[in-house]
């Protein structure tokens, strides 16, 4: 059943549904629907449907334009709030976001409500594709919603967690040229995910052996950088205090290997 997916790909018969269509789920759908494949964005929230329908875009959008356009009018790209059944293979690319959880919400509500809704339309040789910020062992359970949906995954059934890399504002690292690291559940669907990625960022895709290693490696990731902006602002502080300036201090500094 993977191997049809696979080979769907090829002929680009294939369907992507992209779930959440912020940040994350927006550019993808843009470079995908442009690399020749069929993408459905799928979002939840009607006035980001209606305003993209309408071909208005953020200020954070606007640089994508033009491929955006180009994917509407080829008709590679569809708009929708809900996934649909289809009879040609599909991948569920999950990018929807994460909330700091609280005694009302899980931080993986949305990433499961997502999970089920592709899985209410799902057949046999679908896949699913996690780039949302989990916790650790949240792809162990996507893998047991799935099976207790009646597949198997690994077998007729693919999962993958490649979580995003997107650094905002990076003028260096983009989409494009940042490396990502997968899990997937077997070789075919690491197949299957490498003739996607290769749309995204020449399939430059870093395979780990475990769910939890990948999702360790993003919530490391996310720590870093939490850690490093907080202590720049405590720089720029220190260095208000001292009547100096923060750029001065940090130009200063990289020379040092």
């Amino acid at each position: 059943m993977i191997e049809k997916t696979l080979e769907s790909i090829s002929s680009k018969s294939i369907i992507i549904e992209i779930f959440g269509l912020g940040y994350v789920g927006f550019p993808l759908a843009v470079r995908l629907a442009n690399g020749g494949l069929k993408v459905r964005g799928v979002d939840i929230n009607p006035k980001r449907i209606e305003r993209l329908k309408n071909n208005e875009l953020l200020d954070s959008e606007i640089y994508l334009k033009d491929e955006f356009l180009h994917g509407r009018t080829s008709n590679n790209l569809e708009l929708v709030m809900a996934p649909k059944k289809s009879e040609e293979p599909k991948v569920g690319i999950i990018c929807v976001h994460t909330p700091i959880p609280d005694k009302n919400i899980s931080s993986n509500k949305f990433v499961k409500d997502a999970v089920n809704a592709f899985l209410s339309t799902s057949k046999p040789g679908d896949v699913i594709i996690l780039e949302s910020s989990v916790g650790g062992g949240t792809t162990e359970e996507i893998k047991s919603v799935i099976e207790s949906s009646g597949f198997n995954v690994g077998r007729d059934f693919g999962l993958c967690f490649c979580p995003e890399r997107i650094d905002p504002l990076n003028k260096k690292w983009n989409l494009e040229n940042i490396p990502r690291i997968i899990y997937c559940s077997d070789d075919t669907t690491f197949k299957i995910s490498q003739k996607i990625y290769k749309h995204v960022n020449n399939a430059h895709l870093q395979r780990v052996d475990s769910p939890t290693i990948a999702e360790v490696v993003k919530s490391y990731e996310n720590a870093f950088r939490l850690v490093n902006i907080s202590l720049v602002n405590e720089l720029a502080i220190l260095c208000d205090k001292l009547k100096i300036n923060v750029n001065d201090v940090i130009k200063a500094a990289a020379t040092k290997p």
